[in-house]
């Protein structure tokens, strides 16, 4: 049969005796009268499976769209936090100028110790271990002091997060000669830290707060084994790529305890 008469519409449609075949009688009232029923019952039927066809199709499209418009979202939140985390900080491992300067002392299998020069930072306070809300707040300070003319470095690493004895902090590091402005946010600080020596071990992956306090306990231990004396109260992890980087360079830093 022609693909355009496979339809009980298209066979409906024909003549009567064309529909009955050749050798059917087509003066007998009885058999053609059961013709038109049947092409009637076959035509509600296709009608019906049309309609069903239409629906299951419709619904098919918009959990299709419905799928896309979930994932687009996903992406576009992904990109949103890349680009808020970018906004004041460098895209790749920083370069030897636009992080602390430090002079290596010595370096073991379990931690390396370094002299740091002085280094400025805006820090904020991370409020109910809420990280995001606490690089938003950096983010919008960020954006406020360029557009009033004062110039932060693009490129500058690492961001650290630091336990105190009143909290964690969220920093952002700040390179010499940067026009910083007045210390006059309520929740974002000039911050300095002063010169001196840094304990320090290196770890890559996915960073986490629950990962920075394991590699922080390793060290103090190392540390307390080689008889170096620290600062227990305080320490910090720096981290040097934007958290959707495939790969990262992370480090948990101590410092030494200053006897000044």
């Amino acid at each position: 049969m022609p693909a355009a008469l496979r339809t009980p519409a298209a066979q409906c449609a024909l003549p009567l005796s064309d529909r009955l075949g050749g050798g059917q009688s087509q003066g007998e009232e009885e058999e053609e009268e059961e013709e038109e029923e049947n092409c009637k019952a076959r035509l509600q039927v296709h009608s019906q499976e049309s309609q069903n066809a239409k629906s299951v199709s419709a619904a098919g499209m918009q959990n299709h769209f419905g799928e896309r418009r979930r994932i687009m979202e996903q992406l576009l939140v992904l990109l949103g936090s890349f680009l808020l985390v970018s906004l004041c900080r460098g895209q790749v491992l920083c370069h030897e100028q636009n992080c602390p300067h430090f002079k290596p002392v010595s370096k073991t299998d379990d931690y390396e110790e370094r002299l740091y020069e002085a280094t400025d930072w805006i820090t904020t306070k991370v409020e109910n271990n809420d990280l995001w809300a606490a690089n938003v707040r950096l983010g919008d300070y960020c954006k406020r002091q360029k557009a009033a003319g004062y110039n932060f470095a693009v490129d500058a690493w690492p961001v650290l997060i630091t336990e105190r004895p009143d909290g964690h902090y969220l920093s952002w590091y700040v390179p010499p000669g940067m026009k910083k402005p007045e210390d006059t946010d309520e929740h974002v600080k000039l911050d300095t830290r002063p010169a001196g020596t840094v304990y320090v071990k290196v770890f890559d992956g996915e960073p986490s707060m629950e990962k920075g306090k394991e590699i922080k306990v390793g060290l103090q231990k190392a540390l307390d084994k080689a008889l170096k004396d620290y600062d227990p109260s305080s320490s910090a992890g720096a981290g040097f790529e934007p958290f959707i980087y495939p790969t990262h360079h992370n480090e948990v830093w101590i410092q030494a305890a200053d006897h000044n």
